[in-house]
Protein backbone atom coordinates (compact mmCIF):
# COMPACT_ATOMS: atom_id res chain seq x y z
CA UNK A 1 0.00 0.00 0.00
CA UNK A 2 2.86 2.77 0.48
CA UNK A 3 3.91 3.05 -2.88
CA UNK A 4 0.30 3.77 -3.91
CA UNK A 5 -0.01 6.18 -1.25
CA UNK A 6 3.34 7.52 -2.26
CA UNK A 7 2.61 7.66 -6.24
CA UNK A 8 -0.97 9.36 -5.72
CA UNK A 9 0.55 11.93 -3.06
CA UNK A 10 3.67 13.02 -5.55
CA UNK A 11 0.75 12.66 -8.14
CA UNK A 12 -1.83 15.38 -6.27
CA UNK A 13 1.16 17.50 -4.97
CA UNK A 14 2.62 17.51 -9.24
CA UNK A 15 -0.78 18.59 -10.36
CA UNK A 16 -1.44 20.85 -7.38
CA UNK A 17 1.65 23.01 -7.97
CA UNK A 18 1.26 23.48 -11.23
CA UNK A 19 -2.59 24.67 -11.03
CA UNK A 20 -2.19 27.05 -8.17
CA UNK A 21 1.35 28.29 -10.20
CA UNK A 22 -1.03 28.87 -13.16
CA UNK A 23 -3.70 30.25 -11.68
CA UNK A 24 -2.13 32.19 -8.25
CA UNK A 25 1.79 32.23 -9.09
CA UNK A 26 4.28 31.29 -6.86
CA UNK A 27 2.80 31.43 -3.52
CA UNK A 28 -0.21 29.66 -5.02
CA UNK A 29 1.77 26.83 -6.31
CA UNK A 30 3.33 26.51 -2.63
CA UNK A 31 -0.45 26.04 -1.52
CA UNK A 32 -1.36 24.04 -3.93
CA UNK A 33 1.82 21.48 -3.54
CA UNK A 34 0.39 20.69 0.07
CA UNK A 35 -3.32 20.88 -0.46
CA UNK A 36 -2.44 18.51 -3.52
CA UNK A 37 -0.09 16.31 -1.61
CA UNK A 38 -2.71 16.17 1.15
CA UNK A 39 -5.89 15.47 -1.34
CA UNK A 40 -3.37 12.72 -3.45
CA UNK A 41 -3.01 10.95 0.10
CA UNK A 42 -6.54 10.85 0.98
CA UNK A 43 -7.64 9.62 -2.75
CA UNK A 44 -4.57 6.83 -2.46
CA UNK A 45 -6.31 5.71 1.30
CA UNK A 46 -10.15 5.74 0.20
CA UNK A 47 -9.77 4.85 -3.44
CA UNK A 48 -6.50 2.84 -4.84
CA UNK A 49 -6.27 0.68 -1.48
CA UNK A 50 -9.13 -1.61 -2.19
CA UNK A 51 -8.66 -1.48 -6.06
CA UNK A 52 -5.37 -2.92 -5.02
CA UNK A 53 -6.10 -5.21 -2.44
CA UNK A 54 -8.90 -6.81 -5.03
CA UNK A 55 -6.06 -6.98 -7.58
CA UNK A 56 -4.52 -9.21 -5.14
CA UNK A 57 -7.07 -11.46 -4.70
CA UNK A 58 -7.46 -11.95 -7.87
CA UNK A 59 -3.44 -13.08 -8.29
CA UNK A 60 -3.79 -15.12 -5.46
CA UNK A 61 -7.08 -16.88 -7.49
CA UNK A 62 -5.16 -17.38 -10.82
CA UNK A 63 -2.40 -18.87 -8.44
CA UNK A 64 -4.60 -21.72 -6.93
CA UNK A 65 -6.40 -22.34 -10.00
CA UNK A 66 -2.72 -22.77 -12.28
CA UNK A 67 -1.71 -25.16 -9.07
CA UNK A 68 -5.12 -26.98 -9.25
CA UNK A 69 -5.01 -27.22 -12.82
CA UNK A 70 -1.29 -28.95 -12.83
CA UNK A 71 -2.46 -31.60 -10.48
Amino acid sequence: MGSVMFKSALLGAVIGFCCGLVLFGVLGAGVGFLFGGVIGVLFGSLLLKPIEDVNRKIVELERRVERLEGE
